[in-house]
């Protein structure tokens, strides 16, 4: 029996050109623009009413991919959702099949190649989760998110201590996201983690590392690529339970504590430390804002 998907991190990332799909939808083909270029996107765990503007503010891709989708196909219906295993589902409804055949929209939706035919009612499923979106099943040692600020202290000869202390408070998280495979390939039968580095190892290399190459095909983002794929500020989407999120709950905006970008964060399960194919990642996330789905 394949482990359930509860965990969800989700990384905001810039646009360098238009975000596209080929489209054969009701007797149409036509090219579909999603996201326009210099806009921030996330797959998912965004506010649906966020405009781009930010990594802060991202549009939901499964959102305006849905709504770019269904504009002008002909009477037909496009919807573009997170499954409850992890990976992208595309279901259409109208008169005859459709589907995606081409675009960059594809590999950020995890998929390798098109969606293949889609009969009205009926649904496909990405090959991978969506470009920047990690799953997990556990997460152990969790901290729960402790208050805390910087301050200043100093001890004079006759015993005093004195302490200045910022008013600003944040809030830190520290766990263990625990059951992680070390590549895609090592899940389960029915299971669709997101592993701790990408076939390739790491994709996000020199060239790569402002954000995630939606134009080339599809791979699954490895934690590595996830981590060392950062430049500069980015915030990302987090939720304990991505179905709850999905079905009205709350998440939150986070950002990677300092702590992310050590080589040891990555360690084999304590329970089982000769299993190879699973990996315990340390993480460490800072509280930004919260948001509803």
């Amino acid at each position: 029996m394949a482990t359930s998907l509860r965990y969800g991190l989700a990384r905001s990332y810039l646009l360098s050109g238009n975000l596209t799909a080929d489209v054969d939808d009701d007797g149409m083909t036509r090219t579909v623009t999603v996201a326009a270029a210099n806009t921030h996107v996330r797959a998912v765990i965004a506010d649906p009413a966020w405009t781009g503007s930010a990594t802060e503010s991202p549009l939901e891709l499964f959102t305006v991919a849905s709504a770019a989708l269904t504009l002008a196909a002909g009477g037909g219906t496009w919807a573009v959702s997170l499954h409850t295993d992890g990976r992208t589902k595309v279901s259409w409804t109208g008169a005859a099949p459709a589907q995606i055949t081409a675009g960059g929209l594809l590999a950020a939706l995890g998929f390798v190649s098109g969606t293949g035919s889609i009969a009205s009612g009926s649904s496909a499923y990405s090959t991978y989760p969506a470009l920047g979106l990690l799953l997990w099943p556990y997460s152990l040692e969790s901290t729960g998110w402790m208050p805390e600020s910087d301050s200043a202290r100093a001890e004079d000869g006759s015993g005093r201590v004195f302490v200045y202390r910022s008013s600003a408070i944040r809030h830190r998280l520290r766990f263990l996201a625990h059951w992680v495979p070390r590549s895609y390939s090592d899940n389960s039968a029915g299971e669709y983690f997101s592993p701790a580095w990408s076939t390739d190892f790491v994709s996000s290399g020199p060239t790569t590392v402002s954000a995630p190459d939606y134009n080339s095909t599809a791979a699954a983002t490895g934690w590595m690529d996830f981590v060392y794929g950062i430049s500069g500020e980015v915030e990302c989407g987090y939720c304990e339970s991505v179905q709850t999120y999905l079905d009205g709950g709350t998440a939150l905006g986070v950002c990677l504590g300092a702590s992310m970008y050590d080589p040891e964060r990555f360690a084999m399960p304590a329970a089982t430390p000769t299993y190879a194919p699973r990996r315990t990642v340390s993480v460490e996330l800072l509280k930004r804002r919260e948001f509803q789905s």
